[in-house]
């Protein structure tokens, strides 16, 4: 499943290509998005485009009164790929889908745009499209670690009062929100944490190096576009290239890249954690 890094990577891309775009119409090619109330969209604007913990969420005005917000979750298969009409021209759609190792039977919704189409595409189905009359309403529970309010001092606020173990609270989005498996066990690792440790058990020092690592991780993942293994591609239909840098994540048996030992998995809580028991003590 796409965690933020991803999810801010096709947000950011999408941003100046669609943004001040006019919505010719919204086509919703997946029943179970057919009770979906779009009259207000038709002939909108889009005036923002930004992540709300792991959502692309699109918001959209007519005379510079605010209509509504657009909230996609890519869930575990879901793509969002903008096709700029002189693609399809120099090319065909069809071609130009076979390249992004696209089928159109996958397109489960399309915004027909000024200058191009945005596609939902999604092969298992399990992503959503969730429509309101405010953003507000799909704001996350738990704090962004990109927001301002996100300092080691609040982080640590946070994590008091929890007895569970620090990979498991960081997979919590009703505290810290975006971070999936991949980016927990490289925050981690990143800290030299164990990620067994109960999170009352962390020092002062401990919670600011995960509250360091949590960013810098997040930062030089989305710089390299996010992590593909199997399905994720960027709004553009390029795949991340972030698993180049991984250090323990899907390394099992590997070299420590600290040169102590191997990589060990485990299984936490029914997912999988990498980690050094040597690094990590």
């Amino acid at each position: 499943m796409p965690e933020l890094p991803e999810v801010e990577t096709i947000v950011r891309q999408l941003a100046p290509d669609i943004g001040n775009k006019r919505i010719k119409t919204i086509e919703l090619l997946d029943p179970r998005f057919e009770d979906l109330e779009t009259s207000a969209i038709d002939g909108a604007r889009i005036v923002a485009v930004e992540r709300l913990g792991k959502q692309i969420v699109i918001s959209f005005a007519r005379d510079s009164a605010i209509l509504g917000a657009i909230a996609i979750h890519l869930r575990m298969s879901g793509r969002l790929i903008w096709i700029p009409e002189q693609k399809t021209k120099a090319t065909s759609a069809p071609e130009f889908l076979r390249a992004a190792s696209l089928k159109q039977e996958h397109c489960r919704a399309r915004l027909q745009l000024e200058g191009g189409s945005l596609c939902f595409f999604d092969t298992r189905r399990f992503g959503t499209i969730k429509i309101s009359d405010t953003r507000e309403t799909f704001l996350p529970r738990g704090l962004d670690p990109f927001a301002k309010e996100f300092t080691a001092e609040r982080f640590g606020e946070l994590l008091s009062n929890s007895q569970q173990a620090v990979k498991v609270w960081l997979l919590r989005q009703d505290k810290l929100v975006g971070i999936g498996n991949i980016y927990a066990c490289e925050i981690l690792y990143a800290a030299r944490v164990n990620p067994f440790l109960s999170v009352a058990k962390l020092s002062p020092k401990q919670i600011g190096l995960v509250h360091a690592s949590t960013l810098s991780i997040l930062n030089a993942a989305i710089e390299n576009c996010g992590t593909t293994f199997s399905d994720f591609q960027d709004s553009h239909g390029e795949l991340g290239s972030y698993q180049e840098f991984l250090k323990v994540y899907n390394r099992e048996n590997e070299d420590c890249v600290g040169g102590c030992g191997e990589i060990t998995r485990v299984s936490q809580q029914g997912r999988s954690t990498y980690y050094c028991s040597t690094c990590q003590k």
